[in-house]
């Protein structure tokens, strides 16, 4: 099993309606450039930290507030992409990333 590690911020993973609907990458720490093995593809096992807020688009609540991080636990979200162990934007986001 490969372990990757990303660190995340991310926003309006929970988005009402009318709010953005893709998953928006504000801070990344890892590869910027890698070979194709290294690339993340479905069935590939990662760990990320992430940072979910309301985002600035949303109709409801305060924009920008966080409402949930895997940092203020200090434990990494572990799971398989594609496998439905994260929210289906995670999954997709995270395709054709480097690993760290």
């Amino acid at each position: 099993m490969r372990y990757q590690n990303f660190i995340l911020a991310v926003s309006s993973l929970a988005a009402p309606v009318g709010a953005a609907t893709e998953l928006s990458v504000n801070v990344y720490e890892g590869s910027t450039e890698c070979v194709d093995g290294d690339i993340i593809t479905n069935g590939k096992y990662v760990s990320i930290h992430y940072t979910r807020t309301i985002d600035e688009s949303s109709e409801t609540g305060s924009k920008g507030t966080q409402f949930d991080s895997s940092r203020i636990r200090d434990k990494l979200f572990n799971f398989t992409i594609g496998a439905g162990q994260a929210i289906q934007r995670c999954d997709k986001g995270l395709l054709t990333f480097a690993r760290a």
